[in-house]
């Protein structure tokens, strides 16, 4: 097992304050073929900011997991999701995304 943190941070370059910090944990496991990311903000950004969630976003590219990938339930659990696909409906409606197409 192989394990990287990351650190980033926001600064303001003429006062040097730092308004922004997060923490991500990269936990690569060869055993058993996965890569896990724990993401640890210090704050959320933003004043009066009521009702959001913030989501860390990550790109793979050239990388194919057959339209499988697991999410963590609060901790609780691993769930595996299939992207466009749920057992209690029929996925057959087109979805279309103006921001981003190529994700028809």
């Amino acid at each position: 097992m192989s394990k990287m943190i990351m650190y980033f941070e926001k600064q303001d370059m003429r006062t040097k304050e730092v308004s922004e910090k997060a923490t991500v944990h990269i936990t690569l496991d060869q055993d058993f073929k996965y890569v896990k990311f724990d993401v640890d903000l210090d704050s959320i950004p933003g004043d009066g900011l009521d009702g959001y969630e913030i989501t860390p976003t990550f790109d793979a590219i050239d990388f194919d997991n057959n339209q499988t990938f697991y999410t963590d339930s609060n901790g609780l659990a691993m769930q595996e999701r299939i992207l466009n696909y749920r057992t209690y409906y029929n996925f057959t409606e087109a979805w279309a995304d103006s921001n981003h197409p190529e994700h028809n």
